[in-house]
């Protein structure tokens, strides 16, 4: 069995799924004697202490790459053709394709379809389908649309994170087996979490969000909606003395701009992994997640699930659009309020829900989200779509 993913070597939401999606098919359980034979392409790269693939300024590198994202090919193209042929064939029964991003992913299907393999696509970070920018006419664009057409059309299966992102596709490939299935969270100890859930904090007046990870602000691949324009908002309601937002992780140069006369407190952290977030989001009221804009509405950002392990209320900041997915996922999950900037009575709804009587159970999360759950139902959708091929 081959794993296709680029594996950047950094913490990444996709590098995460593919190491849990190789542990299930390694399983005996579901790979029959001894599991399954597994071989990564390309092969992992060894994580770097202390990186995480977030600079303060981008290089002239960066901005061509941008640029060359924008008019003709995807930054990442030029190393994977030179890798393509290294793709392992002999042996190699069937294969997942971890798409992120779509350029190695559609390069490396239209080498296994030319050898007779038949492959199964997990996406995660589409080229254009399911965007607006997908339908545009300039060249790029056409070209993404051919080369990602041209993937789909060759698998034998597909999964994905969101109904929308399912939708899209199924326009171009209708009979399509497919399997909706979003990230997961880590398994963890629930004594820390009790523990952690224990020690929160009354309201007080004082309005403090946590927000961890990437925070991403209008960059080309995942444009995020404008987190500053709601906090403004938020403290200008007059709900709270204070309004405070910690960001772990980078804080984009110009985030801060503006925010601080208006009444907001910015505070940066350093980066934590998920297994120190728990214990250490006790001090917050609430975790805010920051949605896509709208032409980017079919995808939702993979903390929403990782939030689920906080043991405080959860915020999900969505465009406001219909079908918009970030939205409807939050709505079904427990200890989560969705709503977006356009929302007038965003801070009052969040004060409510805040000052609500709050128990274990309401923030605990549902096992079926769990990574190993996730993993175990995706590689058993792949393993009876290559047999059914």
């Amino acid at each position: 069995m081959l794993l296709v993913h680029r594996d950047p070597g950094l913490p990444n939401p996709r590098v995460t799924r593919a190491e849990w999606l190789e542990k299930a098919l390694r399983d005996p359980e579901l790979g029959g004697d001894g599991g399954m034979r597994v071989v990564r392409w390309p092969r992992p790269t060894p994580a770097v202490p202390g990186r995480t693939g977030i600079t303060e300024r981008k290089g002239l590198r960066g901005i061509l790459g941008d640029q060359a994202a924008r008019m003709f090919i995807d930054r990442h193209e030029p190393k994977m053709w030179l890798r393509g042929r290294s793709i392992p064939t002999d042996g190699i029964d069937a294969s997942l394709v971890v798409s992120m991003p779509a350029s190695p992913a559609s390069l490396a299907a239209g080498r296994l379809c030319a050898a007779g393999i038949p492959y199964v696509v997990d996406q995660g970070d589409p080229w254009g389908i399911g965007t607006e920018a997908f339908r545009g006419r300039g060249f790029a664009s056409r070209r993404r649309k051919y080369l990602e057409c041209r993937m789909w059309e060759g698998a034998v299966g597909g999964v994905f994170t969101t109904q929308s992102q399912a939708e899209a596709v199924l326009e171009l490939v209708p009979d399509l087996p497919y399997l909706i299935r979003i990230n997961g969270y880590r398994p963890f100890a629930r004594v820390v979490f009790e523990d952690a859930f224990a020690r929160r904090k009354d309201p007080d007046g004082v309005l403090r969000l946590a927000h961890f990870g990437s925070l991403k602000i209008g960059t080309i691949e995942n444009p995020r909606v404008d987190a500053g324009e709601t906090l403004a908002a938020l403290a200008e309601s007059g709900l709270w003395r204070r309004v405070v937002f910690t960001q772990f992780g980078h804080l984009p140069d110009g985030f801060a701009g503006g925010l601080s006369s208006a009444g907001i407190e910015i505070e940066r952290r350093d980066r934590i992994s998920w297994d120190q977030a728990p214990e250490v989001a006790a001090e917050f009221d609430a975790a805010l997640v920051i949605g896509n804009h709208s032409f980017h509405r079919a995808r939702v950002p993979s903390k929403v699930i990782e939030y689920l392990s906080l043991p405080i209320p959860r915020i999900a900041l969505t465009s406001g659009v219909n079908g918009d997915e970030l939205a409807s996922v939050a709505r079904s999950l427990p200890g989560y309020l969705a709503g977006s900037a356009a929302d007038s009575e965003l801070a009052e709804r969040i004060d409510s829900f805040l000052r609500r009587e709050w128990t274990l159970d309401d923030l605990l999360p549902p096992v079926e989200y769990r990574w190993d759950r996730v993993a175990a139902d995706v590689v058993q959708f792949f393993l009876e779509t290559v047999r059914i091929r």
